[in-house]
């Protein structure tokens, strides 16, 4: 373990170079951007970026379907657009037209597809190219907002407010961009922030939050909720289970942390399986998990809610749980913000105001500027 510790190490530092490349490549953009050399294209609503700065894990499908859910009494119709990463499809996807979802989690993404059951009534959709995906929508339905998943670094697209999540429990203060680090770019690009939103903050990592010289900063955490059944109504609580043994697993960015929430709710876990993040799951997988669950007498199996979109799309018939009486669940996310008023206050408020069109949009065109 050791030796393996230290070969990554030289790994990083071999790399390091061509971290430093990548960072300068990525800040040159950036200016050309900044100096209207590269052209950010505008559209007739108010746009929110929701990303990060780091690789995956910060917590941005939890809070997209948090910010959504609170801003729906100030905007009549919203509309999120996503790239869709891990889907089995390409181009432009409606997931949901804000009466149906009418995509399937392969095609859709599992996170849009999560999103688009969580928020009933908003328009969700998933394309490469985010300027065409918010031109169709401009297009075919009358939005008052628009909120971009995963788009800090996606500067073709004008917004009016730039939110970034910084995971608490990965400080990276000393962290190099990609190939050697984590960083898609340089820290100090977080200076186009408008709010920073600290995720997975508890006593222990409070202090670890890195400080910017920014006044709009949150600090939030999630826990898990409710469970979900197959046919994603909702079930009981974890506290509330008759029984405490558990199989549990998840295909996440860092599943470590969907075990240890299990383990603080009093369960015993059995065995746990990390597959990796957007795992497309089959039905060998499923019969691998229901034998070694008759193995250990054990009926529960416990997920991610990410999980069981993809799990549910099987025919009931052809899941091994089914017949051996096994149940499984998915484990809602709770997102917890802790000046939550504020920080509503601060994004419905913001200067210039976030303003819904007078009388929604529909076929307005596609501004530059």
């Amino acid at each position: 373990m050791l030796n393996q510790t230290i070969f990554i190490k030289i790994i990083k530092i071999l790399l390091s170079p061509f971290s430093i490349l990548y960072g300068i490549i990525i800040d040159i953009r950036n200016l050309l951007y900044d100096w209207g050399m590269l052209k950010s294209y505008s559209f007739p609503a108010p746009v929110i970026s929701i990303g990060n700065i780091t690789l995956g894990g910060t917590g941005k499908t939890p809070f997209t379907i948090f910010l959504a859910k609170k801003l729906q009494n100030q905007f009549k119709q919203i509309a999120i657009v996503s790239r869709g990463y891990g889907r089995q499809s390409r181009g432009l996807q409606i997931v949901s037209d804000g009466k149906e979802v009418k995509c399937k989690p392969a095609l859709a993404g599992d996170e849009p597809y999560l999103i688009a059951r969580s928020l009933p009534g908003v328009i969700v959709a998933v394309s490469e190219n985010r300027i065409e995906a918010l031109q169709f929508i401009i297009d075919h339905y009358r939005v008052d907002l628009i909120i971009l998943d995963d788009a800090f670094q996606h500067r073709s697209v004008k917004r009016d407010i730039d939110i970034v999540l910084l995971n608490a429990r990965q400080p990276f203060k000393y962290n190099l961009p990609l190939p050697s680090g984590t960083l898609r770019e340089f820290q100090h690009n977080l200076s186009r922030a408008d709010i920073i939103l600290h995720t997975n903050v508890d006593e222990v990592n409070k202090s670890h939050c890195i400080q910017f010289k920014l006044d709009l900063q949150f600090n939030s955490k999630t826990k898990l909720g409710s469970l979900i059944d197959l046919d994603f109504k909702p079930a009981d609580k974890i506290s509330d289970l008759p029984v405490k043994k558990a199989y549990a697993f998840a295909g996440i960015a860092h599943p470590e942390n969907f075990k240890n929430a299990l383990l603080k709710e009093g369960l015993e876990i059995i065995n746990f399986k990390m597959f990796k993040d957007h795992h497309s799951y089959t039905l060998k997988d499923m019969q691998i998990i229901s034998k070694a669950c008759l193995q250990k007498k054990c009926s529960l199996i416990i997920c991610t809610e990410k999980d069981l979109v993809k799990i549910q799309e099987f025919e009931r018939s052809q899941l091994p749980f089914i017949e051996h009486d096994q149940k499984i669940y998915g484990a809602s996310l709770d997102f917890i913000v802790e000046d939550e008023e504020r920080l509503i206050k601060t994004v419905t408020n913001f200067d210039p105001p976030l303003t819904p069109p007078k009388r929604g949009i529909g076929n307005a065109p596609l501004g530059r500027g």
